[in-house]
C-alpha cells in the first residue's frame, strides 16, 4: 500500500467554534478505505489460494498441539485423587471406585472434544459434578477444582474453545488440523 498523507486544517465557521477537517492527498483520497479494504481482500485471497503460505503457520500450531498432547499423556491425573486418600478424609468406597475414576479421566485426557466441554464448565457447577462423582463428599470439591484447572492448563492450542471467538472460522488452524488429520489417515 502506498503511503497516504493526511492533512488537518482548522476550519472556522461563522458563529461557531473551531473544528478540524481531514482530507487525503490526491484526487482519490476519499476512497482510501475502499483501497485499503481491497488490498486486505487481495492479501486474504492470496493467502487462502496458496497453501504453501499457510503451511508454516499451521505446522507450528500442530507441533505445539503435539507437545501439549504428549505433556497431557505424561500427567497421570489419578495423583490428584491420591492426595485425598492420604489425608484420611476419603470415603471408604473411594478405593473401590478409583479404577472407574481413573478410566474416566484417561478417556477425557485422550478425547480432544473433552477440552472443549471442560473449558465452559463454570466453577459454580462443581457441586453438580461433585454429587455425580463422589455422592456429596465435602473433600472432593477441591480435587475437582484442581482437576479442572489441570485440564484447562493442558488444553492450550488443543481445542476450538482456546481459539479467540473472532478467529473461529472454517479456515481456522483447529479446523485445518482436524481436516488434514482425517485426510491423512
Amino acid at each position: 500500500m502506498r503511503g497516504v498523507t493526511c492533512v488537518r486544517s482548522p476550519v472556522v465557521l461563522k458563529g461557531s467554534r473551531r473544528v478540524f477537517s481531514s482530507f487525503g492527498d490526491g484526487s482519490d483520497g476519499f476512497q482510501w478505505k475502499q483501497r485499503y479494504l481491497q488490498e486486505r481482500r487481495d492479501t486474504a485471497m492470496e493467502f487462502l489460494s496458496n497453501v504453501k503460505k499457510r503451511v508454516p503457520i499451521h505446522d507450528a500450531i500442530r507441533q505445539r498441539a503435539a507437545i501439549n498432547r504428549s505433556a497431557a499423556k505424561d500427567i497421570h491425573c489419578a495423583k490428584v485423587f491420591e492426595d485425598i486418600a492420604s489425608t484420611g478424609n476419603a470415603p471408604t468406597d473411594l478405593d473401590d471406585n478409583r479404577a472407574v475414576i481413573d478410566e474416566l479421566i484417561d478417556d477425557l485426557l485422550l478425547d480432544e472434544n473433552a477440552a472443549d466441554r471442560l473449558q465452559h464448565v463454570d466453577l459454580s457447577d462443581i457441586p453438580l459434578l461433585e454429587n455425580e462423582l463422589f455422592d456429596n463428599d465435602a473433600s472432593s470439591e477441591e480435587t475437582i477444582r484442581r482437576w479442572l484447572k489441570l485440564k484447562r492448563d493442558t488444553a492450550d492450542y488443543q481445542s476450538y474453545a482456546s481459539i479467540p471467538e473472532m478467529e473461529r472460522s472454517s479456515w481456522s488452524a483447529w479446523y485445518l488440523r482436524h481436516v488434514k488429520g482425517k485426510d491423512e489417515t
